[in-house]
């Protein structure tokens, strides 16, 4: 059994747009992991209010604290997802086919660094 064939499709994004999707991608994750934290924050100010009034009882201050102490230790590993993802595409170079045309690969232009068709010093 081979390689999967993947039937050229017209609208396929280039590898370019590919990068570009990625770290948009991480950007609505780190966005996300924002949102989460600040609704966190509130919820626990909340509590403590709420233990300070004499509503709640020490054990279920404790049993909050156990919430976000799990909340946030499942985001940090999440961001260390994140920062591995940001830097598998920082890591990215661009294909040829990305180099056709590019104005900045022309005899009149320096060459990107990392392109492939960039003259490559020996």
């Amino acid at each position: 059994m081979g390689m999967p064939q993947i039937p050229p499709a017209e609208h396929r994004p280039s590898f370019r747009q590919t990068r570009i999707d990625l770290l948009e991608s991480a950007a609505l994750e780190a966005m996300s992991a924002s949102h989460i934290l600040n609704a966190q924050g509130e919820q626990t100010q909340a509590v403590v209010r709420r233990y300070a009034a004499g509503e709640l009882t020490f054990c279920q201050l404790l049993a909050s604290c156990r919430c976000t102490r799990q909340l946030l230790q499942s985001l940090i590993m999440k961001q260390w997802l994140l920062q591995q993802k940001l830097e598998a595409v920082a890591e990215l170079r661009d294909s040829p086919e990305d180099c056709i045309g590019r104005s900045s690969c022309g005899p009149d232009r320096p060459a990107v660094p990392g392109c492939p068709c960039a003259p490559r010093s020996e």
